[in-house]
């Protein structure tokens, strides 16, 4: 049962958020391998093999993933990305050139990786609509998704923007194309430490990141211009709002946990009262639960 109802939300629109993991820690030797800045990338073109095998490198010595790749696989996993998922994503309306530009840098066969098992799924990412396992209960989001939700955020170079449900941490590395600074927050213990790991491998160094609740935002670094929340809320935060800038805007998926009836709203307040706006911009969508304080569970900012 549980797997064909697993089975039917790739059919959907669902990005994840994390929850807290009670496993035993396992131990990152993170720095026992520095990367070196030959591997990084300018944030400006799409990474080399010779860039993203040092990365491969770095990983297996620092105990984040044992990402086995050849330079023929990584080759045909990029192009494979390029000829559907960017090539789908030009005939969309939403997406402006800046968007188009954003995805097609950002690798996403090598964001495409299940941590929980140790396994990549670089070879998976070449339709515009599959969801990815992550491990641990989280999802990297499918190339719609997460291109519809940044492309109705507008997003400008000077802004900051704040996301509540890291996971693969792609949807950040998006972002960091398009805005001057990105908050991320992932409330998966073991998840987040991997993931910024690999944040900051490839070089994006505008994106800071930490292991909470996204439900209270993080307040100490707000206001933000932009807020995107990738899972599902019972109601849209409070906290959330209160970190909004006067001229921010969220999207944000509301409604009932693992019902067809979420609806994706965008969000604002009104220049002239302050009162909260919210858009339907999806009347029918399915993702994941933020998990904590959403759930009624103990604060864990």
């Amino acid at each position: 049962m549980l797997k064909r109802f697993f089975t039917a939300l790739l059919l959907l629109f669902f990005i994840s958020c994390g929850n807290n993991s009670s496993d035993s820690k396992e131990e990152i030797t993170d720095n026992k391998n520095s990367v070196s800045d030959s591997s990084k990338n300018d944030g400006k073109s799409q990474f080399t093999w010779e860039q993203i095998s040092k990365l491969i490198e770095s990983d297996k010595a620092n105990n984040i993933r044992n990402f086995e790749c050849t330079k023929e696989d990584w080759e045909t996993a990029i192009k494979n990305y390029n000829d559907t998922v960017i090539a789908t994503l030009k005939t969309r309306k939403y997406a402006t050139p800046e968007l188009i530009e954003a995805m097609s840098i950002v690798p996403r066969p090598f964001f495409a990786y299940n941590y929980e098992k140790n396994e990549s799924r670089m070879m998976q990412t070449n339709d515009f609509n599959v969801i990815l396992d992550l491990g641990w209960g989280s999802t990297m989001s499918a190339p719609s998704i997460q291109g519809f939700m940044t492309a109705n955020l507008n997003p400008k170079k000077d802004e900051v923007a704040l996301e509540i449900g890291t996971g693969s941490g792609i949807q950040s590395a998006i972002l960091s194309r398009l805005v001057k600074k990105v908050y991320s927050i992932e409330i998966r213990e073991k998840l987040a430490e991997r993931v910024n790991h690999t944040l900051k491998a490839v070089g994006y160094d505008n994106i800071e990141t930490k292991t909470g609740d996204g439900y209270y935002g993080w307040e100490e670094k707000g206001p933000f211009d932009i807020i995107i929340v990738t899972c599902q809320a019972n109601h849209i935060p409070p906290e959330l709002i209160k970190q909004l800038k006067p001229t921010g805007r969220m999207v944000i998926p509301v409604g009932p946990a693992w019902s067809r009836n979420q609806q994706m709203l965008k969000v604002w307040k009104d220049p002239e009262t302050g009162k909260v706006v919210s858009q339907r911009l999806l009347a029918s969508t399915l993702f994941i639960p933020m998990l904590g304080a959403n759930e009624g569970k103990k604060d864990n900012k």
